[in-house]
């Protein structure tokens, strides 16, 4: 079977989320990253196939969550939106 990648950014207010780190799962395999300092996040070895991403994470001290659906392996440029 054919493996991917799903790499992308995370945002609040169309602005990268640098000052926190978010937590980022895939729901379906239940595999989770972290941002790093940009707002970026990437998954590596991701079976072939189309996933529901969930980003979670603190912005100012207010709890924020986002999510896409339907981003099929391999995908670079996924932008996930925090609200809240």
């Amino acid at each position: 079977p054919r493996r991917g990648e799903i790499r992308g950014i995370v945002s609040y207010n169309d602005v990268p989320v640098e000052e926190g780190r978010v937590k980022v799962t895939i729901l379906e395999l239940q595999k989770t990253v972290e941002t790093v300092a940009d707002g970026a996040f990437q998954f590596l070895d991701v079976p072939a196939g189309t996933y529901t991403l969930e980003a979670l994470g603190s912005v100012s001290n207010t709890l924020l969550k986002g999510r896409v659906e339907k981003i099929s392996t391999p995908a670079k440029n996924v932008v996930i939106r925090l609200q809240q």
